[in-house]
């Protein structure tokens, strides 16, 4: 690879990377009262002026017979100043596009989110941000960052 190759996958690399925000996903609630799924950046939440959502996808952890996961409930849409959305209630600005799905105690799923945050003058990233949680037996659930 040229000198010049080098360059240009680096200088793409460093616009690539300064044009996008890290973020995280939290998770909270239990069956019989919601749960509750969450978008931030840590440490950058003083400094956001909006977040808007564009999907926000919930599927099994486990493969099925077929190889792949399975969308347990899928939301596509505009939503700016969100900072939580109950599972299975479909926020103003989205439309669903997987209905919810009943969750079931001792499973593990996965949430994923996508959108982008102004930070004012400093521009606007996109970002995507993911976890995973378990739902216990008691029906109350649990991250799991890692699954």
């Amino acid at each position: 690879m040229s000198n010049l190759s080098k360059l240009t996958v680096i200088l793409l690399s460093i616009l690539t990377y300064s044009c996008s925000a890290l973020g995280y996903m939290t998770v909270n609630g239990d069956l019989t009262h919601g749960i509750f799924f969450g978008v931030s950046t840590k440490g950058e939440e003083h400094r956001i002026k909006s977040v808007h959502l564009y999907d926000i996808n919930v599927t099994t952890v486990e493969r099925g017979s077929n190889g792949l996961v399975d969308p347990l409930w899928r939301l596509h849409g505009d939503a700016k100043g969100l900072n939580q959305i109950q599972y299975g209630v479909i926020p103003s600005g989205f439309k669903e596009t997987a209905q919810a799905l009943p969750l079931q105690i001792n499973t593990t799923y996965r949430v994923s989110a996508s959108g982008s945050v102004s930070y004012g003058l400093r521009g606007t990233y996109s970002f995507m941000a993911g976890t995973c949680f378990h739902v216990n037996a008691d029906s109350s659930v649990e991250e799991k960052p890692h699954c």
